[in-house]
């Protein structure tokens, strides 16, 4: 055995195999052994050859090696050969040993429940068996069961500290799982100084040092030594087995970032070839798929990166790699697929960079017309807001996340403008650290300022990324922002600097048409309108075909009343300078329609102006087509159905008797258009045409609030250029040139008159005021005696409901009382007339037993038994007395339902008209 470990693998094979022809014909009963021997020899083999062989490697080609399941079948037809020899007296030994080959075999093809049936099978004949209780630790702790596996590395070093392999790493691995790290070092050091030579202790240490450079708790110092300590160490391990996939896939990075990728591939292919788990499978893939994407090689990094996807579908690097590369092919769709698959359940991966990422495609202008669709039948938009949000929650100081959030949030001011004041914070604090400036963010955050009307802030923002930009040595940004600085001063009224400003710009850059066109707005303010109208044709000869310079030229023609120059413009412009598709210039051109179909009087030219009428509002539907968010053309259209200018041909004030219907009805249908232009384009106009609208509909109420928002807005413009005019007077009295186009005079009586209306400004406002304050009061007075008036009112009414109340408790009282009495009367009669019914009961029973008593007295004739029975009898019904009748009925009265229904009455009897003795007994 000795011989053969100083002899290569192949040269051990072959002696194995002499042996095994050898004791096949000489000494059959040794075959068990060499067997075992060479299914060891080939799981040794094994471990160091490489688990898969690519096919297309760059740098690590191992072509010609053999790969690792070739190794593991040949150890399965050994081990099947084990048992075919015949029994020995070292039969239990070699039982033992293929257990232990068979548990090894098992655990290298990561069969993990056979080997471990195979390793306690050991245990049970030999609970001390180290390579048993190895093996058993390692399967432990591959199922996650740490407190367990460690208590078996610890037998094993109590059994034999000079155990190989270590059993300190294994204990330092547990401790690592179990959080307790500082034991687990202690334990790999130990392992170090026991075995200078182990690689795994080397890598395990690195990694360790690697992963301590990372806190952001430590000082760089510190950060930076643990750095440098870990990468030596890992170079150390792959000195020692570079074989090994966690080495090369820890020294990956280390290579990328010293600049040596031919290195860096070869160990990115390194792991890939040896990884033993997925997840180093996995990590192989996304290194080389980074390299190939760095190397413009896309195919092969689409590759690497959907080969890392298949072994984990929930690797986030692998899916934002593999979007990467897919955006780069122009397949937005794709990217959106990969990244939804990455966020959908099950087990939704939260990463920040892939949900921004994510948020960024549906952004994306292409995107946004492919799911246009969905988007407006509101079944996309709510996602994606969430995602943005979710996306926005944390950018820590990541620049570039800032200014996408700010692009994204474009159609809202206040979160686009917080956004950028972050980017601008993270610029500023990157410019102190030794980076570059920004002056690009500056701008922007300036733009919005300005546009808020935040003039102040603006400038000084402008100021500063002006500085800035010039610092760079950026031209172009410099320029923008010399432009955008110039408009600024212009709208704080400040003329000279605006002028001078774009006269720097021109001094430049001759061929800017926008700054010409600024100067003969200037120039225009100024009435110089010669002067303005050379600058406007000199801005059109060196850019024939911007729109900006054209708009501005329809706009000069209009303003000098060249209605039909400035109709003759605008069409060249919208035929041939490709204005058709440019809101602004469709919007000009409707207004010079509307304007001449407006201004023609002739009752004999109907068609001509409902023709212009038309085209009118089709110009401003199509700027509408083309900027959905166009005020300018909204408010056109507006109007036109306000004055029912396409409804009816004839001059306004001719119309038939239905001319004032239509234009109530265009009215009101012109009120929902300004509502909406109302909101985004603060400008009186749109409140003078909301009063008109609401004047022809008699709303005067609201006609007169919308002209009083109008006067209000109107009033704080007029102040604003009266202190302009001044500025302006007071320039041109002071200037002291000999020769002046105008006289100073004039100009100075103008200053003086300006200055007597603002000395008189404090005096009218105080009496406007005033007079307001007293209109004030007398309505709050008028108010305040129609509130009391109403109160009084309020109150006769509150005390004739009570009084009302009062009354009808009084008579529910009263009539509550009339039928308790009525019963009590009720019940009373019923009991009299039951007693009565008792009386004439006895009575009739007496009665009954004197006339028997009479009967059988003698002497008694008949002519007087006749004469009494004609007496009583009821036969004779005429000699009744009726007063008897009539009171007995009255009796009775009290129940005329019981009369109604009651049954025959017998025959009554009348009373006698003496009284005998036996009548005393009656009461």
């Amino acid at each position: 055995m000795r011989v053969l470990e100083k002899r290569s693998p192949r040269c051990r094979q072959q002696c194995i195999d002499n042996a095994l022809k050898m004791y096949q014909s000489e000494a059959p009963t040794s075959l068990a052994q060499l067997y075992q021997l060479q299914a060891n020899l080939q799981i040794a083999r094994a471990r160091k050859a490489p688990k898969v062989i690519l096919d297309n490697a760059r740098q690590d080609n191992l072509s010609k090696e053999e790969p690792k399941d070739r190794f593991l079948k040949t150890v399965t037809h050994s081990l099947n050969l084990c048992g075919f020899g015949k029994a020995t007296s070292h039969a239990h030994r070699d039982a033992v040993v293929t257990l232990l080959s068979r548990g090894i075999f098992h655990l290298a093809k990561t069969e993990l429940d056979e080997a471990l049936r195979n390793f306690d099978q050991v245990l049970k004949n030999a609970a001390t068996n180290v390579v048993a209780l190895l093996g058993k630790a390692r399967i432990l702790f591959a199922q996650k069961q740490y407190p367990q596996s460690l208590r078996l590395y610890q037998q094993v070093l109590q059994l034999n500290p000079n155990a190989q392999p270590d059993p300190r790493i294994g204990i330092g691995l547990c401790f690592w799982a179990m959080n307790q790290k500082e034991k687990a070092k202690m334990c790999w050091e130990r392992s170090l100084e026991v075995n200078s030579k182990n690689w795994a202790s080397y890598l395990l240490l690195g990694l360790e040092a690697i992963n301590r450079s990372k806190n952001t708790d430590d000082n760089d110092d510190d950060r930076t030594e643990a750095y440098i300590r870990g990468t030596k160490l890992c170079e150390q391990a792959f000195k020692l087995n570079n074989r090994n996939a966690a080495t090369a896939n820890a020294l990956f990075d280390v290579f990328l970032q010293r600049g040596d990728k031919s290195i860096s591939i070869k160990l990115a292919e390194r792991t890939i070839q040896f990884a033993e788990t997925l997840a180093l499978f996995g990590s192989g893939h996304i290194h080389a798929g980074r390299l190939a994407q760095m190397q413009g090689s896309l195919n092969e990094a689409h590759r690497h990166f959907n080969a890392a996807l298949k072994s984990n579908p929930k690797n986030s690097l692998a899916a934002i790699g593999l979007a990467q590369v897919q955006l780069q092919n122009d397949e937005i769709p794709a990217a959106i697929h990969t990244l939804d698959s990455l966020m959908q359940p099950p087990n939704p991966q939260k990463c920040l960079e892939a949900t921004v990422m994510l948020a960024s495609l549906r952004a994306f202008p292409r995107v946004l017309d492919l799911a246009e669709t969905p988007r407006l039948n509101g079944s996309q938009s709510g996602t994606d807001a969430y995602q943005k949000r979710k996306a926005f929650s944390n950018f820590g100081d990541d620049l570039d996340l800032f200014i996408e959030a700010g692009r994204l949030w474009q159609d809202d001011e206040k979160p686009r403008v917080r956004l950028l004041e972050e980017a601008v914070r993270v610029a500023e604090s990157r410019v102190q650290a030794g980076g570059p400036p920004e002056p690009r963010l500056l701008n922007n955050l300036a733009v919005l300022k300005h546009n808020k009307g935040e003039f102040k802030e603006a400038r000084s923002t402008y100021e500063a990324a002006l500085t800035e930009a010039s610092s760079v040595g950026d031209e172009g940004m410099a320029t923008t922002i010399l432009y955008n600085l110039g408009r600024l001063y212009e709208d704080q009224g400040e003329a000279n600097l605006a002028k001078q400003a774009y006269k720097k710009l021109l001094t430049r850059h001759p061929e800017y048409a926008d700054a010409k066109v600024r100067q003969a707005h200037l120039l225009i303010c100024e009435n110089r309108f010669d002067d303005a109208h050379e600058l406007l044709k000199a801005s059109l000869m060196s850019q024939k075909y911007s729109l900006n310079a054209r708009s501005a030229m329809t706009h000069f023609y209009i303003t000098q009343q060249q209605f039909k120059v400035a109709k003759e413009f605008t069409a060249l412009t919208l035929k041939d300078h490709h204005g058709s598709h440019d809101a602004y210039s469709l919007c000009a051109a409707a207004w010079v329609f509307f304007n001449i179909a407006r201004e023609n009087r002739d009752p004999q030219a109907a068609a001509e102006r409902k023709k212009n009428f038309v085209r009118a509002a089709e110009a401003y539907e199509r700027a509408l087509h083309y900027d959905s968010k166009c005020a300018i053309a909204a408010q056109g259209l507006a109007i036109l159905a306000a004055e029912d200018a396409l409804g009816s041909s004839k001059v306004a004030g001719t119309g038939g008797s239905d001319e004032a219907m239509r234009k109530v009805q265009g009215a009101r249908e012109a009120l929902d258009i300004f509502g909406k232009v109302r909101e985004s384009l603060n400008d009186p106009s749109v409140y003078i045409n909301i009063g008109h609208c609401h004047f022809v509909r008699d709303e005067f109420g609201r006609a007169i609030e919308s002209y009083e928002t109008a006067k209000k807005k109107y009033l704080k413009r007029a102040v604003e250029h009266g202190i302009h005019a001044h500025q302006l007077f007071t320039s041109l009295a002071a200037d002291k040139s000999p020769s002046l186009p105008y006289s100073k005079e004039i100009a100075d009586q103008r200053r003086k008159y300006g200055e007597s209306l603002l000395r008189k400004a404090d005096e009218q406002v105080s009496v406007q005021e005033q007079h307001e304050q007293a209109q004030e009061a007398r309505l709050a007075s008028a108010r305040q005696r129609r509130t009391e008036e109403k109160e009084r009112v309020l109150a006769a009414e509150r005390a004739k409901i009570e009084e009302h109340q009062k009354q009808a408790e009084a008579l529910m009282e009263a009539r509550r009382k009339a039928r308790e009495e009525a019963m009590q009367w009720s019940a009373a009669l019923a009991q009299e007339s039951d007693e009565e019914k008792e009386k004439k009961a006895k009575k009739g029973k007496r009665q009954r037993e004197r006339e028997r008593e009479k009967d059988r007295e003698p002497g008694a004739g008949e002519g007087e038994l006749s004469e009494e029975e004609a007496l009583f009898s009821g036969e004779d019904g005429d000699d009744r007395p009726k007063k008897r009748s009539l009171k007995k009925r009255v009796v009775r009265d009290d129940d005329e339902d019981e009369e109604a229904t009651a049954a025959p009455r017998k025959k009554q009897f009348k009373s006698k008209e003496t009284i005998s003795d036996s009548d005393e007994e009656m009461p």
